[in-house]
């Protein structure tokens, strides 16, 4: 099934993982949930998804792919919200704090 539900169930799955720590099961379900959104083209929802695979990927160490993701959320943000919108502002923010933490750990 590729409707929105269930890339909405595969996120709901992944933030029940991340909170558990188990941040690759979180990863997996977050990528295949944008793998659907982005059949629907529902764009505001892949920018939420590539977030929470940023911060799947951030918790893991992984700063170089949690900005890749997060750079991605911004394209889709800016394009539909807007440079001003809170959603836009708090994607500049978790760039600004990812690559000084990629700074930080050179």
């Amino acid at each position: 099934d590729d409707s929105p539900d269930t890339a909405s169930s595969y996120n709901s799955v992944g933030l029940v993982l991340y909170s558990k720590g188990d941040y690759d099961g979180a990863v997996e379900n977050y990528q295949r949930a944008l793998s659907l959104y982005k059949k629907t083209q529902d764009n505001t929802e892949s920018a939420t998804t590539y977030n929470y695979i940023a911060s799947a990927l951030d918790a893991k160490g992984d700063h170089s792919g949690a900005l890749k993701m997060l750079k991605s959320a911004l394209k889709i943000l800016k394009m539909r919200l807007g440079v001003d919108h809170p959603d836009t502002v708090r994607c500049f923010v978790n760039i600004s704090r990812v690559s000084q933490e990629l700074k930080t750990n050179e």
